[in-house]
């Protein structure tokens, strides 16, 4: 490639060019194909959960299961939250409602869905996190405005939310 510029001729070698842009696109493509994923297996997060004075929830990598006689399993994917916080997203709305000393889990009347926030508990304080293996307990909104935490319990305890007695 030949440039004429003022006084003097200059020659830009044309291999100096050719590496020049392929650095870049190179550079783009190995970005691409080496980059890992952001997307989230539904299977992180799966096992069993109990909280105090609610059934027992489980979920097996597809579907969310209660403990509750006549509730049918629901899927559920991730929701990354505005400012950071991962959290279980049902696909159907679903919360949990004041039933005799204790709740039980309902169909929400609310349009969207509401989520289930992955926590940890620090120093007292009840902490949204960004990575599944960060957590310790998954939020479950009530209908009177509390969310319980639903810690991981062994699997045996959620055998009736799996239908196994």
């Amino acid at each position: 490639m030949r440039r004429s510029g003022g006084d003097a001729d200059f020659e830009i070698p044309v291999p100096l060019v050719l590496g020049l842009l392929a650095l870049p696109i190179g550079a783009f493509v190995s970005m691409i194909l080496h980059y890992p994923s952001g997307g989230l297996s539904p299977a992180a997060v799966a096992g069993c959960y109990t909280a105090a004075d609610a059934p027992p929830m489980a979920l097996d990598g597809n579907r969310m299961h209660f403990g509750q006689p006549g509730f049918a399993p629901v899927g559920y994917g991730f929701a990354k939250e505005r400012l950071g916080g991962l959290s279980v997203a049902p696909q159907a709305g679903i919360v949990l409602t004041p039933a005799g000393h204790g709740y039980s889990f309902a169909l929400a009347a609310m349009k969207s869905a509401p989520l289930f926030p992955l926590v940890r508990v620090v120093n007292g304080h009840v902490v949204r996190v960004r990575r599944p293996s960060d957590m310790e307990a998954i939020a479950v909104p009530a209908g009177d405005g509390r969310e319980l935490l639903f810690g991981r319990a062994p699997p045996a305890r959620c055998a009736s939310a799996l239908g196994r007695r």
